[in-house]
């Protein structure tokens, strides 16, 4: 869906690449990520192992919540700065992937959330397909997430992912030409919070 919305030349950031970029050495937050696990969680590259970290938080539930109150206020600066540069090049709608949308309160910044949604078998064989997954880190983040039926409930828009492509595209399209209607206010909530 993301790619597919940029293919439509909307601008679209992910959340994810955001903390891949603050999880790289010479960013603060690898100095105070090591610090608060209490040990070194750097690669040989100094950038932050996402292994060990993962490893850290299955032996650890509550790390997570720790490490999240470290991560996501960078995160929400970095979205801030993007969206400012797209607000000077005249940008009349952007795309925020996040994740933890409702979890991280992000969902208070949008004028609208579109909720990509998939039958939860298929939802954990991705996940598995990924890199460094396991199932018991699966369990860990499944527990944390809300359900699919709860995101639903509280998304203005719902993409159902595990259909053919054809009609999940066409399913975008039609959310875009919706959304392309509601008058914009978010980028002034993002304003307030860093001026």
């Amino acid at each position: 869906v993301e790619k597919f919305i940029q293919e439509q030349g909307i601008p679209v950031l992910d959340a994810d690449k955001v903390v891949y970029k603050l999880y790289q050495k010479g960013s603060p937050i690898v100095q105070n990520l090591s610090h608060l696990c209490g040990q070194s969680i750097t690669d040989i590259h100094g950038n932050v192992d996402r292994t060990k970290l993962s490893e850290l938080v299955c032996k650890d539930s509550h790390l997570l919540k720790n490490i999240e109150e470290i991560v996501h206020p960078a995160v929400r600066r970095s979205i801030y700065h993007w969206l400012q540069a797209e607000y000077e090049k005249k940008s009349t709608i952007v795309v925020l992937s996040i994740p933890l949308m409702f979890d991280a309160g992000f969902h208070e910044l949008c004028d609208t959330v579109i909720c990509c949604i998939a039958d939860d078998k298929i939802r954990k064989q991705r996940f598995m397909e990924r890199p460094n997954t396991t199932n018991s880190k699966w369990e860990i983040i499944n527990s944390k997430q809300l359900s699919s039926k709860q995101y639903a409930e509280k998304s203005d828009f719902i993409i159902y992912t595990d259909t053919e492509l054809e009609l999940t595209n066409k399913e975008t399209l039609s959310i875009i030409e919706k959304v392309q209607c509601i008058k914009p206010a978010a980028y002034l909530k993002w304003l307030k919070l860093y001026l």
